[in-house]
């Protein structure tokens, strides 16, 4: 015979089996619904997304609807990424990408940042819009927005940082700190400080 406790469990299996079966089928119309009122929509109905970015959106969502990880973002978030003060980004076609596909990234946008159509951003890139003054370790200084203009590559692990200004068209090398800003665009950086490649050949030309 079998005992109150074996009872109860054989009780519950079946609710629970139900409810776990009714999981898998709300979160893929709730992960629709999100797709769908998000920039993102017009890519869902031209069947624009592949397999591999349809499941990783969905890790996404996951991690930012159901544990609340990079909740206040309007758009998809990698899941390993961490962005503060979302509504002071503005991004242009083509930039969600990034954010959602690329890991590791960190945005920081206290005091702003805007990034021009087409511009990609690779695993790790550090964008930080805010320093922190010896006084108060807390308080974030004002500083000018980042600004990146369109068509710009940042390599992995690129660090950006406050009241920098990127022109259109320019690539930053992986690892490189920029810590001034490139206006004119059209140029690749490269290096701690980040300089243009031009000036980084002629250096060592003069250094020969």
């Amino acid at each position: 015979m079998q005992n109150d406790s074996e009872k109860k469990t054989n009780q519950k299996a079946p609710f629970s089996r139900c409810r776990l079966g009714a999981l898998a089928p709300r979160m893929r119309a709730m992960l629709i619904q999100l797709i769908r009122h998000s920039p993102l929509r017009q890519a869902y109905y031209e069947g624009r997304l592949s397999l591999d970015t349809r499941r990783r959106l969905a890790v996404n969502w996951f991690f930012q609807r159901v544990i609340g990880v990079n909740r206040f973002a309007p758009w998809s978030v990698h899941f390993t990424s961490q962005v503060l003060n979302p509504s002071k980004i503005q991004m242009g076609a083509g930039v969600w990408r990034s954010m959602a596909l690329s890991g590791g990234l960190y945005v920081n946008a206290f005091n702003g940042i805007c990034i021009g159509d087409d511009t990609l951003i690779a695993p790790g890139v550090k964008l930080i819009s805010a320093n922190h003054g010896p006084a108060r370790a807390r308080a974030a200084l004002s500083e000018a927005p980042i600004v990146i203009g369109s068509r710009c590559w940042l390599g992995a692990n690129v660090v950006i940082l406050p009241g920098v200004v990127l022109g259109d068209e320019t690539t930053v090398g992986a690892g490189a700190v920029v810590t001034r800003s490139f206006p004119q665009g059209h140029c690749t950086l490269v290096g701690l400080p980040a300089r243009p490649l031009i000036a980084v050949s002629q250096m060592k030309t003069g250094e020969e």
